[in-house]
């Protein structure tokens, strides 16, 4: 779920935290959905009209009476209330977005994002983009090359699947904080050390409302 105006105090505060710590500047963001993904509903309308078909079949085939309106109307209004509740229910438009797509459309978002925010234009190369995005229940870490060249992938997939459990139960803060407390101990057991609290980037925390 979103942040609360507190957790999101909460979160900007462990990453100050984080900066003073470790010399690297992070930047969290939590994402509503990072794509539009169009195709949902019409994903949704397919499956719901074809269950709708079949039920009229099934009720016909075991001789019960159907109205001639029916045979449209049934498959029709299923259809559309599955297209429809695609739109307002998160939970039910995912069981339409496979697991590549997803981990695809988070990576990608996170690129931009790291662009957009200039995290590449740290002294040291240093920048580091968390990223949540609480439609695809994915996460991102994506490092500078001052960073990357001393950590492994391996060991920034651990920290990813760590937050999974958090993201998935609706408890968003509690994956950035979870995620930073080990990416910090990450970087110190690295040999990072500490620098100038923050300021090379703009803010600590981006709330993305998304495409």
């Amino acid at each position: 779920m979103p942040l609360s105006e507190q957790d999101q105090n909460i979160v900007r505060s462990r990453a100050a935290a984080f900066e003073a710590r470790t010399g690297a500047q992070v930047l969290a963001v939590v994402a509503e959905r990072c794509d539009a993904y169009p195709e949902l509903p019409w994903k949704a309308f397919a499956l719901c009209a074809a269950i709708g078909a079949l039920a009229l079949f099934v009720q016909i085939a075991a001789g019960g009476a159907a109205h001639p309106l029916a045979a449209p109307a049934v498959p029709l209004g299923a259809g559309a209330a599955g297209a429809l509740a695609a739109g307002f229910v998160p939970s039910w438009a995912r069981l339409f977005l496979d697991r590549r797509r997803r981990e695809a459309e988070a990576l990608q978002h996170a690129q931009a994002l790291f662009l957009r925010n200039e995290l590449f234009a740290t002294r040291e190369r240093v920048g580091i983009l968390l990223l949540v995005s609480l439609f695809e229940r994915q996460v991102v870490i994506l490092p500078d090359t001052g960073v990357a060249e001393r950590i492994g992938q391996g060991e920034l997939e651990r920290i990813i699947a760590s937050m999974g459990g958090p993201l998935a139960a609706g408890r968003t803060a509690e994956a950035l904080v979870g995620g930073l407390d080990a990416i910090e101990s990450l970087l110190l057991a690295k040999g990072f050390r500490a620098g100038p609290a923050g300021g090379e980037i703009a803010g600590e925390l981006l709330m993305d409302r998304g495409p």
